[in-house]
């Protein structure tokens, strides 16, 4: 079975995934949402694409102050993974934040677009990459390692 991965979102604690599953000529697609706390190296991939935000959006390093990435969409062409990543950042004057998306960039040129094509900063789509892992280890039920309590 081969699985795609669409869009990773995590805000407030709560992890949704959309993903297609395809098995032979079926293709089902599906979404997870879950508040099950995901391993660490999960919500790690979010606040390191935080900075990689601030760069694409061609902001200072300061613009990353109270900036959270909420989730990430994922897409091909031509089977070159891009994205479009989604943050929140606070306002001091206002109750709601501001909602940002940025560009769709691909990972490195398609070969069918000028090589002047831009595209995702190397460290945002490495990170991108560990998160579409981690998305599937997620799916497939590996989740924040709980602390039990002994009894004595």
């Amino acid at each position: 079975m081969e699985r795609k991965i669409s869009k990773v979102k995590y805000s407030k604690g709560k992890v949704e995934i959309e993903f297609t599953e395809t098995e032979g000529t079926r293709e089902e697609e599906r979404k997870l949402k879950c508040n099950d706390q995901p391993r660490p190296e999960f919500e790690q991939c979010f606040t390191a694409l935080a900075p990689q935000v601030t760069k694409i959006l061609e902001q200072d390093e300061k613009f990353t102050e109270h900036l959270v990435v909420t989730s990430v969409s994922v897409s091909a062409i031509k089977d070159v993974l891009g994205a479009v990543i989604t943050a929140q950042k606070k306002l001091v004057e206002c109750n709601a934040p501001w909602v940002i998306n940025t560009p769709f960039l691909p990972g490195e040129p398609p070969d069918h677009i000028n090589q002047n094509t831009p595209t995702l900063p190397e460290k945002a789509a490495a990170t991108i990459d560990t998160l579409i892992v981690e998305a599937e280890r997620y799916i497939d039920g590996e989740r924040a390692q709980l602390e039990l309590d002994e009894a004595k």
